[in-house]
C-alpha cells in the first residue's frame, strides 16, 4: 500500500515553502497598503482587482489541473501536449483580455479606475498563464521550481509595493501586481524550455477538442466560483460605498490566504491521485480518505487559532479604523472550512474524470450567493455578504461530498481517454 506519509512529506514540503513565504509577503502587502491608502482608497483598490478578478476563470478556462492530470499520465509526449496547451492558452488569454476592455465601459467609476482595472486586467491574463505552465512541474512532481518562482515572484511585488505606496500611488500599486505577474510567466517559460521540454505553437485538432471537452466543465465551474468569491466585493462597493468594502476585502483576504493550506495539500497529493485513478481504486480511495481527516481536523485547528488572534492582530496590524473587519472573519471562518473540504472533494473528482459534478455544485452554489446578496447586502452590508459566503460554501461542500463517496464506492470508474497527438502542424 502506498504510504500517504512518504507521499504527503515528499510533494508538499516545497509547495509549503513557497506557499507559506508568499502568504507571508502577502499579508504584509495588505498591511501596507490598507494604512497606508486608508479604508476608502483601500476599498477602490478592492475593488480593481476584484473586478478583474471575475474574468480569471475565462483566461484559465480550467485547463491547470486537466493538464496536470493529463501530462502526468503522458510525460513521454510533453512537447506535443504542451505546444497544443500553449496555443489555447493564448487564444483565450486574448478573448480574456479584449471582454475585459468591453465591458469596463458599462461600469460607473472614474476614469482613473477603469483605465486601473485594465492594468488589472494583465496581471490576471498573466498570473493564469503561470498557473497553467506550472501543470509541468507538477506533472514531473518538481515543485522545487514553483516554489523559488513563487518566492521570487512575491518579493519582487514587494518591492514594487513598497516603492508605490512611497509614492502614495494607486496607480503604481496595481502596476506593481502587473509586473510581478509578467516576471512569473517569464521565468517559467524559461525553467521549463531549459529544464523540461522545447516549446512552440501547434494545433493538433483532434487534441484541441478534447482538451475543451474536458476542460470546460472547470471553466464554467470556476465561472461560477469566481462570481461569489468576488461579486461580494463589486456589489458592496456599488451598493453601500468604499469604506465597507475595504473593511469587507481585509477580513476576506486575511481569512481566505489561510487557503493555502488545503490547496498545497491537494496540489502535492494530485499527480499521484491521477496516476492511481487509472490503475487502483483501493488505493484511490486511501488518498481520499487520509486526505479528508487531515484536511478537516488541521482546518479546525487552524481557524480556531486564527480566530483567538485576529482581533488583536487587526486593531495592531491594520488600524482602530478596519476593526469591522474582526467580525467579517468570524463569520468567514466557517466559510473557508467547508471551503477545505471542498478541496478534497474537488481534486478527487477531477481524478477520476468526474467533474461535471463540480461545475453542477457551483452553478447552484452561485445562483444562491447572488440571491442572498441581493437580499442582504442592501440591508445588513458587509455582514449580509458573510454569511450568504458562509452558506454558499456550506450547499457547495454537501453537493460534491455526496457526488464524490457515490463515485469513489463506485466498482469500477472509466475515464475518457485523451487521444496520442498527431504530427505536429505549425500553428497560425
Amino acid at each position: 500500500m502506498l504510504s500517504f506519509k512518504k507521499l504527503l512529506i515528499k510533494n508538499t514540503t516545497w509547495l509549503a515553502i513557497g506557499d507559506i513565504f508568499s502568504m507571508a509577503i502577502l499579508f504584509v502587502i495588505t498591511i501596507i497598503i490598507a494604512r497606508s491608502l486608508g479604508d476608502v482608497a483601500y476599498g477602490q483598490f478592492a475593488f480593481i482587482l476584484a473586478f478583474a478578478q471575475l474574468w480569471q476563470v475565462l483566461a484559465e478556462f480550467g485547463l491547470s489541473i486537466i493538464a496536470t492530470r493529463e501530462m502526468t499520465n503522458h510525460k513521454h509526449d510533453l512537447q506535443k501536449f504542451l505546444n497544443n496547451f500553449l496555443s489555447l492558452k493564448l487564444i483565450i488569454s486574448i478573448i480574456t483580455f479584449v471582454l475585459i476592455i468591453i465591458t469596463v465601459q458599462f461600469i460607473n467609476k472614474p476614469p482613473l479606475i477603469k483605465n486601473l482595472i485594465y492594468i488589472a486586467g494583465g496581471y490576471i491574463v498573466f498570473y493564469t498563464f503561470t498557473e497553467f505552465l506550472r501543470s509541468v512541474f507538477r506533472a514531473y512532481e518538481k515543485f522545487k521550481f514553483e516554489a523559488f518562482i513563487k518566492i521570487s515572484q512575491h518579493i519582487i511585488l514587494f518591492i514594487l509595493i513598497v516603492n508605490a505606496i512611497y509614492n502614495h500611488s494607486l496607480t503604481q500599486a496595481t502596476y506593481a501586481y502587473f509586473w510581478s505577474a509578467v516576471y512569473s510567466t517569464a521565468i517559467t517559460l524559461v525553467v521549463i524550455y531549459k529544464k523540461f521540454t522545447h516549446f512552440s505553437l501547434a494545433w493538433d485538432k483532434k487534441l484541441i477538442i478534447y482538451l475543451l471537452k474536458e476542460s470546460w466543465p472547470m471553466a464554467l465551474a470556476n465561472m461560477f466560483v469566481i462570481v461569489y468569491f468576488r461579486i461580494d466585493t463589486v456589489m458592496l462597493s456599488l451598493i453601500k460605498g468604499d469604506q465597507p468594502t475595504g473593511w469587507y476585502n481585509v477580513a476576506y483576504l486575511l481569512i481566505y490566504s489561510l487557503s493555502f493550506i488545503p490547496y498545497t495539500i491537494m496540489n502535492s497529493i494530485y499527480p499521484k491521485l491521477s496516476q492511481l485513478a487509472k490503475t487502483s481504486l483501493e488505493q484511490t480511495r486511501y488518498i481520499y480518505r487520509r486526505s479528508l481527516l487531515l484536511i478537516a481536523v488541521g482546518g479546525f485547528i487552524i481557524l480556531g487559532i486564527a480566530n483567538l488572534i485576529i482581533k488583536p492582530a487587526i486593531i495592531f496590524f491594520y488600524g482602530n479604523e478596519f476593526t469591522p473587519a474582526v467580525q467579517i472573519f468570524y463569520i468567514l471562518t466557517l466559510a473557508v472550512w467547508f471551503a477545505y473540504l471542498s478541496h478534497v472533494w474537488l481534486y478527487t473528482l477531477n481524478a477520476l474524470g468526474k467533474q461535471t459534478f463540480y461545475t453542477l455544485a457551483t452553478a447552484i452554489g452561485m445562483l444562491i450567493n447572488l440571491w442572498l446578496n441581493l437580499k442582504w447586502i442592501p440591508t445588513y452590508s458587509y455582514t449580509g455578504a458573510a454569511w450568504a459566503t458562509v452558506i454558499t460554501e456550506m450547499i457547495i461542500a454537501l453537493i460534491i461530498m455526496i457526488a464524490t463517496e457515490i463515485t469513489i464506492h463506485s466498482s469500477s470508474i472509466k475515464r475518457r481517454e485523451m487521444p496520442l497527438p498527431t504530427p505536429e502542424k505549425p500553428f497560425k
